[in-house]
């Protein structure tokens, strides 16, 4: 994957948690020109991996080291503000929160990198990228 690349929450989680699939989002943002992500990432982050100690899937060791590993990604972050313009534009046919990744990559004419299927399959008009889960045995 070359030219840069959009990482959205889902994506994020998996790559934080070094799961299969985080494995193979880390060899697409790898070669990435660029990773961006909207700011909103953040706060979709932190609350996935709240949601996940809560639940007992991660413990609260696993759950502060992905924080600290979130810290040290080099993404280049934008502004909701700098995206709502066309985030309001694209509400009509997404989330507000999957608008910003979307409008995002329109912006940078990037690849959205997504372990959402749900997402990958109503996006339009913007390269998509789905980490689909490892099949089972």
């Amino acid at each position: 994957m070359t030219g840069p690349v959009i990482l959205d929450a889902s994506a994020c989680v998996e790559f934080l948690l070094g799961t299969q699939q985080g494995a193979e989002v880390w060899e697409l943002i790898r070669v990435a020109d660029a990773v961006h992500a909207p700011d909103l990432m953040v706060g979709e982050v932190l609350s996935a991996l709240r949601g996940l100690w809560r639940g007992g899937v991660i413990s609260e060791r696993e759950a502060g080291a992905a924080v600290r590993r979130l810290g040290e990604l080099q993404l280049e972050v934008v502004s909701a503000l700098a995206l709502a313009p066309r985030v309001w534009g694209l509400a009509s046919a997404h989330a507000v929160y999957d608008a910003h990744y979307v409008a995002l990559a329109e912006l940078v004419s990037g690849e959205l990198l997504t372990c959402d299927a749900k997402l990958a399959r109503a996006v339009r008009g913007v390269p998509v990228r789905l980490v689909p889960l490892p099949a089972s045995d």
